[in-house]
């Protein structure tokens, strides 16, 4: 994925979430700009590099998770509001609040 000036407008804003599909724990996310004129970068790759990422960050945490354990979607980037815990919903695949 290229790199582009910082000039110009943003034609999108999309949201991944890696999570467990057990328990909806959210192991990660990021956010993709694309700007006017820049090729969208496929949810498929965002997906496999974020999985690969997650799957990192688990070993290093010395918690053993097979790739078959999380799943990634994309999801409005409003629907996460700063300062709220959140887990994803495995059945639904939507974000929930989570209580402390």
């Amino acid at each position: 994925m290229g790199h582009t000036g910082t000039s110009g407008s943003v034609r999108s804003v999309r949201l991944y979430v890696v999570y467990d599909r057990s328990s909806g724990r959210i192991i990660g996310r990021h956010g993709v700009s694309t700007m006017e004129g820049a090729e969208e970068t496929s949810a498929e790759l965002v997906a496999e590099q974020m999985l690969a990422q997650a799957q990192m960050l688990t070993r290093a945490e010395e918690r053993d998770v097979t790739p078959e354990a999380l799943a990634v979607i994309d999801i409005d980037p409003e629907a996460l509001q700063p300062g709220v815990n959140y887990k994803i919903d495995p059945e639904r695949q939507v974000p929930v609040r989570v209580e402390d």
